[in-house]
Order: C-alpha cells, then sequence, then structure tokens
C-alpha cells in the first residue's frame, strides 16, 4: 500500500494516524518510511502527543536521512517546547551544515528554508546567550 497523506491516510485524523502506524509495521520502502513518520510525527505534533512526535523525529534523525525535516522540528521542539536554546541552536546549525555542504540537500527554492533557519540560529543564539556564528 502506498504512503501519500491522502487519508490523513481520508481526511481523519485518527484514522490517518492508525494508517501510518500500521504502514511502519510492515517492510515498505525506506522513502515511504520516512514520509510516514514524518506525516505521523506531525499528527503526533497537532494533538500534543510530544513524546511521540519527538520519538518518531529521534528516530528518523539517528537512521541518518539526510532529509532536513526531523533536524527541524527537533530545534523547534527544543526552542519552544523544552525551553533547551542551545540544544536548539546546536540542531539549527547542524541543519544549515548540511545544507550548506550537501548537493543532494540544496534544491531549487530552498532559499527561503535557509533564510528562515538563519533568522532561527540568530535568534537562538541571543536567546542562549551565545554570540556570532559557529
Amino acid at each position: 500500500k502506498r504512503v501519500d497523506g491522502s487519508a490523513e491516510c481520508g481526511g481523519m485524523r485518527e484514522e490517518g494516524r492508525l494508517c501510518y502506524e500500521r504502514a511502519l509495521g510492515t517492510n515498505i520502502p525506506p522513502e515511504q518510511r520516512r514520509r510516514a513518520m514524518a506525516r505521523l510525527s506531525l499528527i503526533h505534533k497537532r494533538e500534543g502527543r510530544w513524546e511521540e512526535a519527538l520519538y518518531l523525529w529521534e528516530q528518523m534523525s539517528a537512521e541518518g536521512t539526510e532529509d532536513i525535516f526531523p533536524y527541524i522540528e527537533l530545534a523547534k521542539y527544543y526552542e519552544h517546547r523544552a525551553g533547551d536554546f542551545g540544544k536548539a541552536l546546536e540542531l539549527v546549525n547542524e541543519v544549515l551544515g548540511k545544507i550548506y555542504f550537501s548537493d543532494g540537500l540544496w534544491k531549487e527554492g530552498s532559499a527561503g528554508i535557509v533564510s528562515g533557519l538563519e533568522y532561527r540560529r540568530n535568534r537562538l543564539a541571543r536567546r542562549s546567550g551565545m554570540r556570532g556564528r559557529p
């Protein structure tokens, strides 16, 4: 079965959550697995299920994905939920490093993402008491 978000996997969040959880319990291709984990994490985030969302973001980043999604979500979590500005700043710097130093991640139209990350980095540096760039 293809994991494409159509039912948020039908528009119903609970059904979508169950659909993604079932999909993740099967042997689906890595890209579909990544999409299912990302979509499921956002459902958890919308429902305030922070531990479940955090687990998925950490798992995605630990799997060595080149996708920057889990790092951005982790940075947002640490800044806004955990209040750990240093950890959030570390994650933003990691994402920017991935973008700047990996040809595979830099895509047409990512200037807005980079701009947003640099803005977040500057804000986090101020909030964490750090100055300047890494």
